[in-house]
């Protein structure tokens, strides 16, 4: 039997505090008048330039404040940043694991219970982080995010490191947007016009022009930015034509929006979420970036992925995650949505 908790993250304030100077203590004022019982923080954004390493202070300093207002810390979110030096091309897995192993001292100091990781950390790395996380009482997820699918290279690997471990401190942190529209060439919105398809081939396409964090050689950039037309099987040969690191070249796989990393699993994506996502989910991130007049993002089938949690065994937050754009306040927003899935979950009061 599910035992599910409403959380907020502080990022879906992000807006407030970057344009009105909100602290972290007025998010957390919000977050108590909103009735949630968490809160999860994103480190980066808490903690600023001294994120990966926030002080005792500040830490100490973040739970206090949660006491003050009765909120849980539902989760501790890191950043896998493999690209955190500038004088190296790629963390080795030794700094990697280095620096999860930081991130789950920190969650564990906080005093939250789960952590997100992201999933551009390696599938070894996250095996190896089990003892660490079962050390410190820290439940790790790797996020599932859009565009990313339970079947795709990537999240196998992650099964794979998973079933290995064979802890349950370390698993999946599934985000509902992965449910939404997905801009993928094999798995765009069905129904669209030609003209709609061009659109959201040129934004996928368009999106190869950004410089990479991985140190994408510039040959490599402009080559694909031509891409328009190329087979998978051609973009691969093509792929092959470069010295690629893995991150660089799984980079290029999500840029590229090739259906190789979801095409035909997109029509088996809930299945997989209950029966691969669920049975090993320590976290959620409930992701909306616009409302309907119910409350709901109606781009997401929120209650669905709901209710195939409720028939798990799943004992813990979902984060409420607002990344639309609103002129108006956030605030009403969240509120709405929130009622949403209290009538969802059933909670009463």
């Amino acid at each position: 039997m599910a035992n599910i908790k409403l959380a907020l993250t502080i990022y879906s304030l992000t807006r407030e505090q970057m344009n009105y100077g909100w602290t972290t203590e007025d998010c957390l004022k919000v977050a108590k008048q909103l009735g949630v019982t968490g809160v999860e923080f994103v480190a980066a954004q808490t903690f600023g330039r001294h994120y990966p390493w926030p002080t005792d202070e500040e830490l100490y300093e973040v739970a206090n404040l949660c006491a003050k207002y009765g909120l849980e810390i539902a989760s501790y979110s890191g950043q896998a940043d493999r690209g955190k030096r500038s004088d190296l091309l790629d963390l080795s897995e030794e700094d990697m694991l280095a620096y999860a192993i930081n991130d789950v001292k920190c969650a564990y100091k906080i005093g939250a219970k789960a952590q997100r990781q992201q999933n551009n950390i390696y599938p070894s790395v996250f095996e190896k982080l089990a003892p660490w996380a079962e050390k410190y009482g820290v439940k790790v997820g790797i996020e599932m995010h859009s565009p990313m699918t339970p079947r795709e290279p990537n999240s196998e690997a992650f099964n794979r490191a998973i079933e290995r471990a064979g802890s349950e401190y370390i698993g999946w942190c599934p985000d509902f947007g992965m449910f939404g529209p997905n801009f993928m060439l094999g798995a765009k919105p069905k129904n669209l016009s030609p003209e709609e398809a061009a659109r959201l081939e040129a934004m996928a396409r368009q999106r190869v022009r950004i410089p990479s964090r991985a140190g994408m050689p510039l040959e490599v950039v402009e080559y694909f930015e031509n891409s328009k037309g190329m087979s998978p099987e051609e973009i691969e040969a093509g792929l092959d034509q470069f010295e690629l690191t893995d991150f660089q070249r799984e980079a290029l796989h999500c840029l590229l929006f090739i259906p190789d990393l979801a095409g035909d699993t997109r029509d088996t994506i809930w299945e997989d979420y209950e029966n691969i996502i669920v049975p090993h989910t320590v976290h959620c991130h409930g992701k909306f970036t616009r409302l309907n007049e119910i409350g709901d993002d109606p781009t997401i089938n929120t209650t669905k992925a709901v209710e195939i949690l409720k028939r798990s065994n799943y004992d813990g937050f979902i984060s409420i995650e607002w990344e639309g754009r609103t002129e108006g306040p956030t605030v009403p927003v969240l509120e709405k949505h929130i009622n949403f899935y209290r009538n969802v979950l059933g909670i009463k009061g």
